[in-house]
């Protein structure tokens, strides 16, 4: 199955325009990649969460959580430097990025698409990490890279705030990059994503 053809596989389901595709990148060494059976276990018997339509294998697939459609695709080649170096410059949650990320050798794309059940954007982005944490928990990706968010977070970062969302709340530093900016006395707090 090529990359694209998991979008042509099935009739395209009626879309609710105002929800955006999310995306965001685990990242592997030495060659590594997720395994499709290990993910889908995870989120059955982690997340307790109903997974449907499971097309595909190890290097694309898409399926249903929760009624949500989500695609990934292995790419098998490293995120280009040039946009690990220019989200690395602000990643102040993990200050060697640029170095620790300089030899991955390749990442997955994980999207889930707009909306087709009517979910809002916070419980889609709640299936999007449920889904990037079953792929952190079954295999030796590295981080994460949300480049819409300029987010470069660290294994063990990510799975130590998921348990905000397993306790019911709203993980939102692994959704939205913080920032601070000093301005001459003073600091000011911002958003992106």
């Amino acid at each position: 199955m090529g990359l694209f053809d998991i979008f042509r596989k099935k009739e395209a389901p009626t879309v609710d325009q105002s929800g955006k595709i999310l995306l965001a990148m685990p990242m592997f060494m030495n060659g590594d990649s997720y395994v499709l059976k290990d993910v889908i276990e995870n989120l059955q018997s982690f997340w307790g969460l109903t997974i449907t339509e499971i097309d595909g294998n190890d290097q694309t697939a898409i399926f249903y959580i929760n009624g949500e459609m989500v695609a990934l695709a292995h790419m098998p080649v490293p995120i280009p430097l040039g946009d690990i170096k220019s989200t690395a410059q602000y990643a102040y949650n993990w200050q060697t990025a640029e170095k620790d990320l300089e030899s991955h050798t390749g990442h997955t794309i994980v999207s889930v698409l707009a909306g087709t059940e009517g979910k809002g954007q916070l419980e889609r982005f709640q299936i999007l990490s449920k889904l990037l944490c079953a792929i952190l928990q079954t295999s030796n990706a590295i981080g994460i890279y949300q480049g819409n968010q300029s987010l470069l977070i660290t294994k063990e970062q990510y799975l130590e705030n998921i348990e905000e969302l397993r306790d019911g709340g709203a993980p939102v530093i692994l959704w939205i990059y913080f920032g601070i900016r000093k301005s001459g006395k003073t600091n000011s707090a911002y958003t992106y994503g």
